[in-house]
């Protein structure tokens, strides 16, 4: 062979001086290349001799991924196109990591590795060939660094041993609850990720089973309680949560149970012989408190159990409860929620959408986020805008949302509400203007929604609401003139228009509400003060622009500073209106014109009841008469 090679580098030589550097295809020239005999070929791909003379051969050679023929070394061929012997029988035998083992006699394979080993530890994935060996009973593959075990291990239904421990697997294949003759299997120190498969309760001849040491998620599942020959079961050291299965305690009491190092929440099973483990070996950061309650019946909120058909009522005030949980939604009969200054902060549960029977649901003075998404009948957002599925609450009689951080308009959906007897908004960040469908709520009788910040005029529905008796809009961005409508609000005793920006002169017919509380303070409110505001018991008229003279009868403290920069100087002589310090015809006829022409000042209004019409003529030509 070797003379024979020779001769092909001597031809090629030759070749060479008289055709110079021309070679075959898929070949190049070399003036130094490797020597032929240390070279691959078809037959043997990878051929790499120890003992090679490092000498330079000059000639033609294979291009990368090409290797020389078998017969001249005169071609080269795509290396994909050789075929490699096996050095098995592939009738009778399977090739494993280098050794032949026969598909019906191999009843056992030991490549466990260990440290000092004459052998390197075995890697990359478990050949799927080894699914042939149908008759072998034990395999050892423990110390590795394999990476995959395939689905064909399945096919192992005699295996009574598995051994794969210490290896760098990262799943179970489901199939591996063939396995129904297995006695032990060790798949433990490896990288398992997922759910330990359910499978493994088909594996009921198991005695040892360990799953220690990975990275197994999820649930225990409930079909281990079927393995009732184990003595040995290992789950520590894993990521496994939720609850410890009582179908464990089936397992026989001389079992070792190792489950430590878990993420597994209490109460933990007493299998006769204490707590199969305890809250100091788990982490139970992510655990639920376990319920004191009778969970068919009843519903447990912030350490009490509440009757899922008979309660109606929830009211708590100045203690600390957290979060709302959603559980709060299966008390169906829910007709009065009352929780202020409790410190819950987080979202209101979409779960509160379901207490169809709510009537009054009072939140306020809390730190509450808004939900992404809101089912129907949801009924108390606290942060962010208010949701217009709010106006499904047709039953609601009591909407308080009060000192939280509401945000947005007024939804129009609120008019929905025909039952709504008090709205309390106040202490948000609402803003736009207030919606014109308000007064389609004519139940209402309280109505705050000051300090926020609200602009515009006050629409003229709202003095549609006659049977308000409480009504504030202090505090937002609020304008123009009081509307002479405001005594359809014959109701009313309490009225807070102050901070704003109004404007103009109190209409007359506000005299006509028996108010006890009024406040118009901080506006630009002009011309005179009505005497009518003397029976008012709580007052407050300072930052405005009325001018002299003022009622005797209120305080200087409820009238407080007045811009008068803008007022008209008045004769000595009430309605004396031309100046010259006297009544008259010529004043009759200037308070006549005045009043045509819609024109008339605070000097013209001689009865002093706020404005300037007929009255005070009628009175300014009886005073002329008598005299």
């Amino acid at each position: 062979m070797k003379i024979i090679r020779n001769m092909a580098y001597f031809i090629l030589l030759m070749l060479s001086i008289v055709w110079g550097q021309d070679c075959n295809e898929n070949m190049f020239w070399s003036d130094c290349g490797t020597p032929y005999e240390c070279l691959p070929t078809c037959s043997n791909p990878y051929y790499e001799p120890d003992t090679c003379i490092e000498v330079c051969e000059i000639g033609c050679f294979c291009n990368s991924g090409y290797v020389f023929d078998d017969e001249s070394y005169s071609f080269c061929v795509p290396i994909e196109n050789c075929t490699e012997t096996s050095l098995c029988n592939e009738e009778t035998e399977v090739e494993l990591w280098g050794e032949c083992y026969n598909i019906e006699e191999t009843t056992f394979i030991n490549f466990s590795y260990q440290e000092g080993s004459d052998y390197p530890p075995l890697s990359g994935e478990i050949p799927s060939e080894i699914g042939q060996l149908v008759n072998m009973t034990d395999l050892f593959l423990g110390g590795n660094d394999l990476t995959i075990i395939p689905p064909q291990i399945g096919n192992l239904i005699n295996l009574r041993s598995l051994y794969l421990y210490d290896n760098d697997f990262t799943s179970i294949p489901s199939e591996i609850g063939n396995l129904i003759n297995l006695i032990t299997l060790d798949i433990g120190y490896n990288q398992i990720t997922g759910e330990i498969p359910p499978e493994i309760g088909n594996l009921t001849n198991l005695t040892s089973l360990d799953l220690g040491s990975n990275q197994l998620t999820g649930e225990i599942p409930l079909e281990l309680g079927n393995l009732d020959n184990l003595y040995y079961l290992n789950l520590s050291d894993n990521q496994l949560s939720g609850q410890i299965p009582e179908s464990i305690c089936i397992l026989s009491l001389e079992t070792f149970v190792g489950l430590n190092w878990n993420n597994l929440c209490p109460p933990y099973p007493d299998c006769g012989s204490g707590p199969i483990t305890s809250e100091n070996s788990q982490d139970t950061s992510e655990c639920e408190e376990p319920s004191l309650c009778n969970e068919e019946i009843e519903v447990e909120l912030w350490g009490e159990c509440y009757n899922i058909e008979q309660t109606t009522e929830l009211n708590y005030s100045y203690v600390f409860l957290g979060e709302i949980p959603s559980s709060i939604g299966h008390l169906i009969n829910l007709s009065y929620i009352h929780i202020s200054d409790c410190g819950v902060s987080g979202q209101i549960p979409l779960e509160i959408g379901n207490l169809e029977n709510l009537v009054s649901l009072q939140i306020y003075d809390n730190n509450l986020d808004l939900p992404d998404s809101l089912d129907i009948n949801i009924d108390s957002n606290l942060s962010g805008e208010i949701p217009i599925e709010i106006g499904n609450l047709i039953n609601l009689q009591q909407l308080d949302l009060r000192n939280n951080e509401l945000t947005g308009v007024l939804p129009i959906e609120l008019s929905n509400l025909n039952n709504l007897s008090s709205l309390l908004l106040n202490g948000n960040q609402l803003s736009g203007e207030i919606p014109s469908e308000i007064g389609a709520l004519q139940e209402l009788v309280s109505m705050d929604i000051g300090n926020n910040q609200f602009i515009g005029e006050i629409p003229e529905s709202l003095f549609d609401l006659t049977n308000l008796n409480f009504l504030s809009l202090g505090d937002n961005n609020l304008e123009g003139n009081i509307n002479s409508n405001i005594n359809n609000l014959s109701l009313v005793y309490f009225l807070d228009l102050s901070f704003n920006n109004f404007s103009g002169q109190i209409p007359s017919e506000l005299n006509d509400l028996d108010l006890y509380f009024l406040k118009l303070n901080n506006n630009q409110f002009s011309g005179t003060i009505p005497y009518e505001f003397c029976n008012i018991d709580y007052l407050n008229l300072s930052n405005n622009n009325f001018c002299l003279p003022y009622p005797g009868c209120i305080s200087e403290v409820d009238i407080g500073y007045q811009d008068i920069s803008e007022c008209v100087e008045c004769s000595a002589v009430s309605s004396d209106l031309n100046n010259d310090l006297s009544l008259n015809v010529m004043d009759v006829i200037l308070m006549v014109n005045c009043v045509l022409s819609d024109s008339c000042d605070e000097c013209s209004d001689f009865n002093e009841d706020g404005s300037t019409d007929i009255l005070d003529i009628v009175d300014l030509v009886n005073i002329i008469l008598v005299e």
